[in-house]
């Protein structure tokens, strides 16, 4: 889990410096990536012989986790409310201990949370077999051109307001 926040950290997020000021700008929210991350191993089914995925895509994350949901939880109640079946208790409780995870049962409402302040909003999509979270970039075109501008001006001396 460590070595896929560091390459969701290279890959999605940088900074912008401006005079003495540092901005950290997430081009994902960082809290759904590890709580969608967190959430594929702590609820996977373990009997299937696959594994966790991340694909990493230049507008989106797609983590994908083996099993579908429990038969006694539905498509709704995974959605919209804080019930969970837990699959595995013994890895959500290490989880829980080491602070990979904040609260049981709260997952798809932390994610969902995360974006609540952008237009662009996380998709959950339920298989039979496997549960995928997709998690779409969030920055906003300003940020982009700011931080293309601040490149272009790292390679001068000086250049003039116009300029």
């Amino acid at each position: 889990m460590e070595d896929t926040i560091e390459v969701f950290k290279e890959y999605y997020t940088y900074d912008i410096i401006s005079g003495m000021t540092r901005n950290y700008i997430e081009q994902i929210p960082e809290k759904a990536f590890r709580e969608a991350l967190a959430n594929a191993i702590v609820h996977r089914e373990w009997d299937l012989p696959s594994s966790v995925q991340v694909a990493m895509y230049k507008d989106r994350i797609e983590i994908t986790s083996p099993g579908g949901l429990p038969a006694v939880l539905s498509q709704y109640e995974y959605l919209n409310t804080m019930i969970s079946n837990l699959r595995n208790p013994k890895i959500a409780d290490v989880f829980l201990k080491i602070d990979l995870i904040e609260k049981l049962d709260t997952g798809v409402t932390r994610i969902k949370e995360a974006y609540k302040h952008f237009q662009r909003k996380p998709l959950f999509q339920v298989n039979e077999n496997s549960i995928t979270v997709t998690l779409p970039l969030i920055t906003q075109a300003s940020h982009q051109r700011e931080y293309l501008v601040m490149k272009e001006l790292e390679n001068k001396d000086l250049c003039s307001r116009k300029e």
